[in-house]
């Protein structure tokens, strides 16, 4: 799949524009328990017979028109099967609800390529035979044998001189964005300017220097193991108090990953732990230890080291990354502004209804 998906970018599905959005898959959601089976029911009678669905009419050998270029819907289609089962998603049939969103947003790739291909040939942007070949070659490498490689792009429905072509025109494309790109500067002005606006991106909230000792016992446990659970970490506790070193008692007893670092949890902030570990290290000054909390890995024995108040981060801490960031925003700016101008030039007819 992953190689599929390589070997899909590099045919000219995507070019270096902004198209991340597109390519992206959403954020997945978390993860919700199963809902539980439903009482059995009748079974319902079967529905009476239905005539036979038409055939849907044939599609348009040409998705688009591009002022003299074209985007052939058989070329969409590949794209967006392509496309699809590189996210795990299935592409048939191409005329489904769910491909159709596909569809209509590689459509509009498809018609961005074409737009950027013609203004490169425009300005006289051709890639060097040496960069196309050496492109292919590193396609070629993603697979084990050249037979496999040929299969590849057979299941594509792409031959390798059609592949060579495309790769000729992405990377000629990637030249006149490259030169877009290379256009653009962010002054120290504008950096500080950034910096001044956003006040709250750039200060740190309070950081909670913790160690912890945990002794695991599952929430639910027997009564009698989760007492003896408490029992244990409570004379633990003891020890702590009659002086001994919380780091060596968190490396002897603790049942947990930081064990070996002494208990030591690192910085932590507001919201990033359960809230019953929350709410007790948040109780705590400096220095104190609670007493057993239980939270669903166990009973914690928690130490608050140190608390760090919120501060804003110097300039000189960030400008680069400021810079970098501004850089990139400005850039596709530049692209999106070169894109629509070319819209507004060009002669757009989509035949296809969408």
């Amino acid at each position: 799949m992953l190689r599929s998906l390589t070997l899909l970018l590099a045919l000219g599905l995507t070019t270096p524009i902004a198209l991340a959005a597109a390519a992206d898959p959403a954020p997945a959601a978390p993860v919700k328990a199963a809902p539980a089976p439903a009482a059995a029911t009748p079974v319902a009678p079967a529905p009476a017979a239905q005539a036979p669905a038409k055939p849907a009419a044939p599609e348009p050998e040409i998705a688009a028109k591009v002022n003299e270029g074209e985007v052939r819907t058989q070329e969409l289609n590949r794209v967006v099967r392509n496309f699809m089962q590189a996210q795990g998603m299935n592409p048939e049939p191409i005329n489904s609800p769910e491909a159709l969103g596909v569809r209509k947003e590689m459509l509009d790739v498809l018609i961005d390529k074409e737009l950027l291909r013609q203004e490169a040939a425009k300005q006289k942007i051709v890639a060097a035979p040496d960069k196309v070949k050496a492109e292919l070659e590193r396609l070629r490498s993603n697979f084990k044998t050249p037979v496999e490689f040929q299969e590849q792009l057979s299941k594509g429905g792409i031959t390798e001189e059609r592949l060579t072509l495309q790769i000729a025109s992405s990377l000629a494309v990637q030249q006149l964005l490259d030169g877009v790109n290379k256009a653009v500067t962010v002054k120290d002005e504008e950096v500080k300017a950034y910096y001044d606006a956003q006040p709250d991106s750039f200060t740190l909230p309070d950081e909670f220097k913790v160690r912890h000792i945990l002794l695991a016992v599952e929430k639910g446990a027997p009564a009698e193991q989760d007492a003896t659970v408490l029992k244990k970490i409570s004379e633990i506790a003891a020890e702590i108090k009659k002086g001994g070193d919380f780091g060596e008692l968190a490396r002897k007893h603790s049942q947990d990953g930081s064990a070996q670092l002494g208990g030591d949890l690192g910085l932590l902030h507001k919201g990033e732990t359960v809230p019953e570990f929350e709410q007790a290290f948040l109780a705590l000054k400096p220095g104190q230890v609670s007493d057993p909390v239980r939270s669903p890995f166990g009973y914690h024995l928690i130490k608050l080291e140190e608390v760090k108040p919120p501060r804003k981060v110097a300039l000189k801490e960030v400008m680069e990354e400021v810079r970098e960031f501004l850089t990139k925003r400005k850039q596709q700016h530049e692209v999106e502004n070169l894109l629509k101008k070319l819209k507004e030039q060009a002669k757009i007819t989509v035949n296809l209804t969408l």
